[in-house]
């Protein structure tokens, strides 16, 4: 084929935590490999193998490939690129560099989403080129009909660089008749609060 003009999609990690560890996250992208099916990268961390990736949430952060040698399920929110003649999979890998990882951020940081090195500038990676702060749960992550937890239920910090309902929201309690006191009768369904 002829020589690829650019990468529609990439990520980089630790070749031998990779290998070695399934699924993980390194380098804040989430690496999976499953057995017989497929193999790849999301930045969401929620893939679904069936037998590529068929996750539909943030598609232009997935890359997975079949591993029954006819090619690749997904690039981005490129579908079905089985037997493609278009596209192709290019793995590159060097020598052992010193790189950021998670290892690096400490407590209320993660890894750097935009300006991450290639590599670090001494023999060992320092949190201020490698680490940005964490976010924490707020209201606006929570959508119609949720709520933000009570803060004994919040983490101190998002897991990844954004705060997903799952960890920020809990779903927002329904009026019912039994929590009106005597005399009082629940309001008709147009007149209920939108998120109560």
């Amino acid at each position: 084929g002829s020589p690829a003009e650019d990468l529609k999609i990439s990520a980089m990690g630790n070749r031998a935590k990779i290998e070695d560890e399934n699924p993980l996250w390194d380098n804040g992208v989430y690496w999976y490999i499953s057995l017989g099916l497929s193999g790849g990268f999301s930045l969401m961390g929620d893939v679904l193998t069936d037998p590529g990736d068929k996750g539909l949430f943030d598609c232009i952060g997935r890359l997975s490939w079949h591993l029954n040698g006819v090619g690749g399920y997904r690039a981005g929110c490129t579908l079905d690129l089985d037997n493609s003649q278009t596209w192709r999979k290019i793995g590159y890998y060097g020598p052992a560099g010193v790189f950021c990882d998670d290892s690096v951020c400490g407590y209320g940081s993660i890894l750097k989403t935009d300006g991450l090195p290639m590599f670090c500038a001494g023999s060992v990676c320092t949190s201020q080129e490698c680490c940005q702060s964490a976010r924490q749960c707020n209201v606006d992550v929570c959508a119609m009909g949720y709520l933000l937890k009570p803060p004994s239920k919040l983490p101190p910090f998002c897991a990844t660089f954004f705060c997903q309902e799952e960890e920020c929201c809990i779903k927002a309690p329904r009026c019912k008749a039994s929590v009106c006191s005597i005399g009082f009768h629940l309001k008709p369904e147009g007149m209920l609060p939108p998120l109560g």
